[in-house]
């Protein structure tokens, strides 16, 4: 069965767009013996994209799963293939590389310095891409990508189902602000201990504790065999620190209070959701 899609050509440094047709095409995976449809894009060196609206979801207290599989069948000196939600309204036939999104996910090549895999969030108009080196397959296998975001805001990277990476979105992204922050209006109270360490004053001694021996003979001493109590005398066993003994005057870490949680967070909601695209 062979089959067409309408898809968007780009060309031009003005970005002309017009309707370009991509082949839907029974594709045989040879390294699993599987054969299922795909969409395969020609002539080579332009831009395409597909699209298709969705029904409109958010991902507030829900883990959103991201996946889709791509194959370079050729070596690719600068190309990609992406894959893009969208938020809003949204005009299918005019779209283009800058038609705002939520989220990008997908390869990136480009000679022999971009292997890259994108990853890149939007938050109120602006794009944040990961901050980590995440780095593409290159051969002309097929491969999954899958992103994983769950509602308190951790993540996981996978690639052919298995975790490239993982994290959260505090610390990976520059989306969120950070979980602690100074607090401007802190004062340092008057009765603060400058010392960091001072005396338990709810420690006390155990009973008879005065009494108790500092140092006990060594019951696990023997006398050596060359030794000559007529030259030497009388062997005693030397004496150890009273293992039953128990150490006090305790003291308590105090911890400076210039810090507290910032009370907002923007978790890990991405604006509601409505199509999907796959850019190449």
């Amino acid at each position: 069965m062979v089959g067409r899609a309408a898809g968007l050509n780009q060309t031009g440094k003005g970005v002309r767009e017009r309707l370009v047709l991509l082949s839907i095409q029974q594709e045989n995976i040879l390294e699993t013996r599987m054969t299922k449809a795909c969409i395969q894009t020609y002539p080579d060196a332009k831009h395409y994209a597909i699209s298709a609206k969705i029904p409109e979801f958010s991902n507030k207290d829900r883990t959103l799963v991201v996946q889709y599989s791509i194959k370079f069948e050729q070596d690719i000196e600068c190309g990609g293939g992406y894959i893009k939600l969208m938020s809003g309204y949204v005009n299918q036939k005019k779209f283009g590389g800058d038609t705002p999104y939520s989220l990008m996910f997908g390869p990136d090549l480009c000679g022999t310095q971009t292997k890259k895999l994108h990853l890149i969030l939007s938050y109120q108009g602006q794009n944040y891409p990961i901050k980590k080196d995440l780095q593409c397959e290159t051969d002309k296998l097929t491969h999954v990508y899958t992103f994983i975001l769950r509602p308190d805001a951790t993540y996981s990277l996978l690639v052919d189902n298995r975790e490239r990476e993982s994290g959260s979105m505090y610390t990976d992204w520059d989306i969120l602000p950070p979980r602690k922050i100074k607090d401007v209006n802190a004062k340092k109270p008057k009765d603060w201990e400058e010392r960091e360490y001072i005396d338990d004053p709810n420690d006390v001694k155990p009973e008879g504790y005065d009494r108790i021996p500092a140092e006990i003979l060594d019951p696990k001493a023997k006398k050596p065999d060359s030794w000559d109590e007529d030259e030497d005398g009388i062997w005693r066993p030397p004496k150890i620190p009273n293992p039953n003994i128990e150490e006090h005057g305790n003291v308590r870490r105090l911890r400076t209070r210039t810090i507290r949680e910032n009370g907002r967070s923007h978790g890990s909601t991405i604006q509601s959701l409505k199509m999907i695209r796959i850019y190449m």
